[in-house]
This record gives structure tokens, C-alpha cells and sequence, in this order.
């Protein structure tokens, strides 16, 4: 009776262990899974950073993370997770591949909204379009260089977006279409 209980509580333990994920909570994190995960060669030795994370719905977050230095094109990784208990830990859930839409400048639609991962200096604010037609303007201007790449949401009913230079030039416009 004693070997059946001491059997059944190694296969409950056992069985603990297999069902734990490990818990993703700092950029280093993130990065080490990103690595796992990225469709690029030598991942395991490309230089890497942590963009930053969108909260989404309830539980779900979505963690960017960059690949490749200013002498290499750029490899940009979102990552679905999931909050695990009252403290800021994610259990990851999946990645997706971003749309790159112009150089340095990643997007994704998530979550009823539109993500950017923004890692191009030129671009030093938007002009968007909401599904109403109403335009809306937002400069970059007090984001210092040093905080490149960064992240910025958006409504997934806004349907055009245009991105601007210092002097408020167009770049590019992106058309999101339903």
C-alpha cells in the first residue's frame, strides 16, 4: 500500500513537472525565447533586442522583439503570452510574422488593433485615418534616438496611416484593408 501511494505521488509530481512552462518575465526573457523561436539563421548568435510588449485583452500581451544591428536587415518577432498570476509573468502562446512595411518599420493586427514596431529614425510621427474618416497626428519628437525600436497601437478600424518625417514629410502611407 505504502509502495502504491509513494508510486502515485512520483507520477503526480512527474506529471506537475511536465505541465510547468517556464515563465518568461525579463527582456533577457523574452530575448532567450525569441531565439527559439525566430526563423533566421545563427539566431543563436544574432544580436537582439527587446522592443516592448502591447497588453491586450485579459491576460494576453504581445512582446516584440528585434533582430540584426544597424549593418544588417532587421528581423522583427511578436510573441503572443499569456499573464500568469498577479505579478507581470508570461507563459509564451505563439509567435506571428510581422508585416515589414517599410525599412526598419514592422506591423501586426492584433487583438482588434493595429502594432507597429517602429526601429526607423526618419520616422518622427504619424498621420492616421480613423474608419469615420477623421485624421489624427502624433509627433516622435520627444523619443529620444536611443529608445528606437518602440511600439505604438492603433485601432484596427483606422484604415490608412502615414508615416512622417522631422519636417513632417510623407514617408509612406499603409493602407489597412478589412
Amino acid at each position: 500500500m505504502k509502495r502504491t501511494i509513494a508510486l502515485l505521488l512520483v507520477i503526480l509530481m512527474a506529471a506537475a513537472l511536465v505541465g510547468c512552462r517556464k515563465t518568461l518575465k525579463s527582456d533577457a526573457d523574452f530575448i532567450r525565447k525569441a531565439r527559439e523561436v525566430m526563423p533566421i539563421e545563427n539566431a543563436d548568435r544574432a544580436v537582439m533586442q527587446y522592443a516592448g510588449c502591447i497588453r491586450g485583452s485579459s491576460t494576453a500581451a504581445l512582446h516584440w522583439v528585434v533582430s540584426g544591428d544597424e549593418h544588417e536587415n532587421h528581423t522583427y518577432l511578436p510573441m503572443a503570452c499569456e499573464r500568469v498570476g498577479p505579478a507581470w509573468k508570461y507563459t509564451y502562446s505563439r509567435s506571428y510574422q510581422a508585416i515589414i512595411c517599410m525599412k526598419d518599420v514592422a506591423m501586426l493586427e492584433w487583438d482588434g488593433r493595429v502594432v507597429f514596431c517602429i526601429n526607423n529614425t526618419d520616422v518622427r510621427g504619424m498621420r492616421w485615418t480613423d474608419a469615420d474618416g477623421t485624421e489624427h497626428y502624433n509627433s516622435y519628437e520627444q523619443i529620444p534616438y536611443s529608445a528606437y525600436p518602440f511600439l505604438r497601437e492603433y485601432d484596427a478600424g483606422c484604415t490608412a496611416f502615414t508615416f512622417l518625417d522631422a519636417e513632417g514629410s510623407e514617408l509612406l502611407t499603409v493602407t489597412v484593408s478589412d
